[in-house]
């Protein structure tokens, strides 16, 4: 119920723009979806930003609208929202009326409310800020939902606050239904609640199908490759009836049979060998009569037009066999060029898989706790307030901050700790901890500094570490 692919998740404000325009048919993709004489003004649309087509896909103003009552600041460096399709069945929204009726058909305005609050309920309260449904194109019983939920922020130890966390949700939603997949989590969730909300009828999908849901563009290209391939199909049938269709009747000739078709050069031998004894038989009557020699000619120019008709009659077997040959050519390559593009296809998405799953690892490592794990990897010893060093130097210590008295120094997190401990380059220090902590941690560690280092509200002045 996530989309899949690109635009399974609103990453960028960029990725926001453009789901504002296609909710506005502004985009390219829109306007060719739509049926002959629909209007998108007549979608329902809602929006933290309002209700009606202008305000309910204003996303720009719906998603500010939901930070602020959150009390979000920052956009991070996860998704914005994640982007659910919330699909049921069109047959059984026809029993009540038209599918795409969401004014007049009941079922259809039950579908979208209980689809909010399923949202809403499987990713927290007021996690929604954007519903639609679409009424102008061919489909029907999809629900477009735009959730940004809404999470404790476990890296900021000294001040935590709320950020978006659209991966920490989908883990939650994936560890409630016993899954390892958060996609199999969601239609799970959904089944169990459309059932317990809409209609006990209602059965989840095929478990573990792999079909794929296609775009309208690419449901488009199938059905029109699908017309292309029958096409082929008449004309091939078309080419059969040709090869087994007999020969025209020659008048005055006796008809070849099936097996004289198959091995015309035979035949024509035979006709010949026939014609030609007859033609001796006539030569001997010719010097007796004029009207023998006449009728010797005719049968003569008979047996031309035969041995033409024959000829005929092996070329067009000839062609007929070439183009069957030529279309089963063309079913081979198709079918190889689609076997191709499928397992392109798998093959992209393992890779974009893989490249999630890196993703995740970093955004989900913890910083480096300066007291507890970064100290005992530098010999720091603790003795009362302060943390010793091998040369005797001491250090204040808290969970993200550190400060040596004597020196007059301090600095946020474990970079510039290990810079002022070993007294080494930034690249070094960077080195020093990847060495011990991994690559993850490091740049958990360097994200989180980052936010410590962030303005305050109101101010224009950067935190920066005294080094």
């Amino acid at each position: 119920m996530t989309r899949k692919g690109a635009g399974a998740h609103i990453k960028t404000f960029a990725n926001l723009l453009s789901a504002q325009a296609h909710a506005r048919r502004k985009d390219k993709k829109g306007p060719g979806r739509q049926r002959p004489g629909a209007d998108a003004a007549n979608n329902y649309c809602w929006s933290l930003a309002g209700g009606g087509f202008e305000a309910g896909t204003d996303y720009v103003a719906a998603f500010k609208e939901h930070k602020r009552r959150h009390g979000i600041t920052s956009d991070g460096n996860g998704a914005l929202s994640m982007h659910l399709l919330v699909i049921l069945s069109p047959g059984w929204l026809a029993e009540t009326g038209d599918p795409r009726d969401w004014q007049g058909n009941p079922r259809v305005w039950q579908l979208i409310e209980e689809a909010r609050r399923w949202a809403e309920d499987a990713f927290g309260q007021d996690s929604v800020w954007a519903v639609r449904y679409d009424a102008d194109e061919d489909g029907a019983g999809n629900v477009d939902i735009l959730c940004s939920p809404v999470r404790a922020d476990g890296r900021a130890k000294a001040r935590p606050k709320l950020k978006i966390s659209v991966n920490k949700a989908l883990q939650e939603l994936a560890r409630r239904h016993g899954r390892q997949k958060s996609y199999s989590a969601l239609q799970d969730s959904w089944a169990e609640y459309a059932q317990r909300h809409l209609d006990a009828c209602i059965v989840r999908g095929e478990e573990g199908s792999k079909k794929q849901h296609l775009t309208p563009e690419e449901y488009k290209a199938k059905v029109a490759a699908e017309q292309e391939l029958e096409a082929a199909r008449l004309k091939h049938e078309e080419v059969q009836r040709i090869l087994e269709a007999p020969p025209p009747t020659i008048p005055t000739i006796t008809p070849p049979t099936f097996s004289e078709r198959l091995a015309p050069d035979r035949w024509i031998a035979e006709q010949n060998s026939r014609l030609a004894e007859a033609a001796g038989q006539a030569a001997v009557r010719m010097a007796a009569s004029d009207h023998e020699r006449h009728r010797l000619a005719a049968e003569m120019e008979q047996a031309r037009a035969l041995s033409a008709t024959a000829e005929k009659i092996s070329r067009e077997r000839d062609l007929a066999r070439m183009k069957a040959d030529r279309m089963a050519d063309d079913l081979k390559a198709e079918k190889a060029a689609s076997a191709r593009l499928k397992s392109e296809r798998a093959e992209a998405l393992r890779k974009a898989e893989a490249l999630a799953a890196e993703v995740r690892e970093i955004l989900e490592a913890p910083a480096l706790d300066l007291v507890e794990e970064v100290a005992q990897e530098l010999g720091l010893s603790p003795a009362g307030p302060f943390h010793l060093a091998d040369d005797g130097r001491r250090f204040v210590l808290d969970a993200e901050t550190w400060e040596e008295p004597a020196a007059g120094a301090s600095g946020i997190g474990a970079i510039s700790l290990v810079m002022q401990v070993l007294r080494v380059r930034f690249e070094q220090a960077i080195r020093w901890l990847t060495e011990r902590f991994g690559l993850a941690r490091v740049q958990a560690e360097i994200a989180a500094v980052a936010e410590l280092n962030a303005p305050a509200p109101g101010s224009d002045a950067l935190r920066r570490p005294e080094l």
